[in-house]
């Protein structure tokens, strides 16, 4: 028997990052800052066109509505930093698909970010094991040496951005967006 293979659609939405303002201390190794913004349209075609800079491919047929899921975070080094910085992370068919993707993102990141250091071995288990409740088969042992755990979605493990020593993600948010027309 043959397997039934999933059509791939595109979708071509607005999703700019950009900075707002900024500063550079114009030295080696200086202080340094930006501020960034996001605007994302509200809706999207199945064509390429004008004003639409941003694809994702998706495995469903896009109908009347579509929920993007995307993280707002902020990096930076020992001299400055940056905030405001964006990434898309998904494109759902329902809401209540993208909602607990953005749920699980969340408790991911409280996981491997939470300061459990002042908790009770008690305690700190609890809160381990309630956080692994929510993300289920999206939480795995990480081969890796310099991380505990990787967030698998879709057979793949994702990598945030935030997920180095300077960043930190400041929210995870879904956006709907609705066919042009």
């Amino acid at each position: 028997m043959k397997k039934k293979k999933n059509k791939v659609y595109d979708v071509y939405f607005m999703f700019r990052n950009f900075v707002v303002d900024s500063y550079t201390s114009g030295e080696a190794y200086g202080e340094w800052w930006q501020e960034h913004q996001t605007d994302i349209g509200d809706t999207y075609t199945r064509e390429k066109s004008d004003g639409r800079i941003e694809s994702l491919k998706v495995n469903f047929k896009p109908t009347e509505n579509i929920y993007l899921v995307y993280g707002i975070y902020n990096t930076g080094d020992s001299f400055g930093y940056s905030n405001g910085e964006a990434e898309i992370l998904e494109i759902f068919e329902t809401a209540d698909e993208a909602n607990e993707f953005s749920n699980k993102v969340n408790s991911f990141n409280e996981l491997v970010t939470s300061d459990m250091y002042g908790l009770k071995p008690k305690e700190k288990t609890e809160k381990i094991n309630k956080i692994k409740d929510v993300l289920g088969n999206s939480l795995q042992e990480s081969d890796s040496s310099w991380r505990k755990y990787d967030f698998i979605h879709k057979g793949q493990v994702l990598s945030f951005p935030w997920g180095g020593y300077f960043e930190n993600l400041s929210f995870v948010d879904v956006k709907e967006l609705e066919i042009a027309k």
